[in-house]
C-alpha cells in the first residue's frame, strides 16, 4: 500500500496539472516582480532609397533608438499585483495538496477494495468446495433413504448461489486493479499490466493504527488544504481589488531615450539626441470605468468570501 501511495503520488496525472499550474504561477510571479525595475528598449531602423528623377543616387540612411523607463510606485499599484501573483502561487500550492490528499485516500481504498475482494474470493471458493461435498454426501443418503429430494435441491441451490457470485467478485477484483492503475499514471491496464499485484498471493487488508490522533475539530478544519486555497483565493482577489483602487490616481513614470539619425553623407553630432523626464498617465477626470472596474473587483471577492464561508460550514458539518 505504501509504494502505491508513492507511485500515485509521482506519477498521477491530476498532480501533474497541479504542478504544472503552480509553475506557471510562479512564472507569473517572476514577471510582476520584474515591475519594479526599469525597463528598457530598443530600436533600428535602416532605408535604401532612390528618387523617381533619372540623375538621382541611391541614399542609404539609417536610425536608432535606446530607452529606458522606470514606474514609481507612488499608490501600491505594482505591490498589489505581485501580492495578488503570490496568492496565485500560494493558492495552488494548496489545491497540489488537496488533489494529493485525494489521490492518496482514492489509491488507499482502491488498494483496500482489492485486497477485500481477494479475501471474499478466497471465502466463496472454499465454501464452493464444501457445499460441493455436502451436494454429493446428500446425493449418496438420498440415494440410500437417508435424505429426502428437497434436501438435496436446497444444498445445489445453494451451491449454485455460490458460484454465481465468484464471478462478481473477480470483476470487482479487476476493477480495482483498473483503478490503481489509473491512479498511478499507467495508460495500459492491459490484465499483465496492471501494478504488482500477484492474486496468487496471500492476500492481505492494511489494518489501520489502533489510535489515530486527529486533534480537534478545529484543528482538522486549519489542515483542510480546500479551505487553506479559498482563504489564498480571497487575499488574491483583495490584492486585485487594491490594483483597481490605485488607479483612481495618476501613474509617474521616469524615462530616458537616446536616438541617433544618419545618412550616408551625414553622421556628425547633430544626429544624435536625447531626452529626459517624468510622464504623468491618468485616466481621469471621467473615472467611471475605474469604479466599475472596482465593483467587479469588490463583487468577486463577496462571492469568493461567500463560497469560503460555505465551505466551512460544510467542513464543520463533516467534521
Amino acid at each position: 500500500l505504501g509504494a502505491l501511495v508513492e507511485d500515485a503520488l509521482a506519477t498521477n496525472k491530476d498532480l501533474s496539472v497541479a504542478a504544472a499550474n503552480i509553475s506557471a504561477a510562479r512564472a507569473t510571479l517572476q514577471r510582476q516582480g520584474l515591475e519594479r525595475n526599469a525597463s528598457t528598449s530598443a530600436s533600428s531602423s535602416a532605408e535604401l532609397g532612390r528618387a523617381a528623377r533619372e540623375d538621382a543616387d541611391v541614399e542609404v540612411s539609417g536610425s536608432g533608438a535606446l530607452g529606458a523607463s522606470w514606474e514609481y510606485d507612488a499608490f501600491g499599484r505594482i505591490a498589489a499585483q505581485i501580492e495578488s501573483a503570490a496568492r496565485q502561487v500560494e493558492r495552488l500550492q494548496e489545491v497540489r495538496r488537496d488533489v494529493a490528499v485525494t489521490v492518496a485516500a482514492e489509491t488507499a481504498l482502491a488498494y483496500v477494495d482489492y485486497r477485500g475482494n481477494q479475501v471474499r474470493l478466497s471465502v466463496a471458493r472454499s465454501n464452493a468446495e464444501l457445499q460441493q461435498e455436502s451436494v454429493d454426501l446428500l446425493r449418496v443418503l438420498f440415494d440410500n433413504g437417508r435424505a429426502t429430494r428437497l434436501d438435496v435441491e436446497r444444498a445445489e441451490a445453494q451451491y449454485r448461489t455460490t458460484l454465481a457470485s465468484l464471478p462478481l467478485l473477480e470483476l470487482n477484483i479487476r476493477t480495482a486493479q483498473i483503478r490503481l492503475s489509473t491512479l498511478t499514471g499507467q495508460t495500459d491496464v492491459a490484465a499483465n499490466s496492471t501494478p504488482p499485484l500477484s492474486a496468487d498471493a496471500t492476500p492481505a487488508i492494511p489494518k489501520p493504527p489502533q489510535i489515530l490522533y486527529a486533534g480537534t475539530p478545529a484543528d482538522l478544519i486549519r489542515r483542510r488544504p480546500d479551505l487553506r486555497a479559498l482563504e489564498a483565493d480571497i487575499a488574491r482577489l483583495l490584492a486585485l481589488g487594491d490594483v483597481e483602487r490605485a488607479n483612481l490616481f495618476p501613474t509617474l513614470t521616469f524615462s530616458a531615450d537616446l536616438l541617433a539619425l544618419f545618412t550616408e553623407d551625414n553622421v556628425s553630432g547633430e544626429s544624435f539626441g536625447f531626452g529626459i523626464g517624468p510622464a504623468i498617465r491618468w485616466d481621469g477626470p471621467d473615472l467611471r470605468r475605474v469604479r466599475a472596474d472596482i465593483d467587479i473587483a469588490d463583487a468577486q471577492t463577496r462571492t469568493a468570501f461567500a463560497t469560503y464561508e460555505q465551505a466551512v460550514v460544510a467542513a464543520l458539518g463533516e467534521v
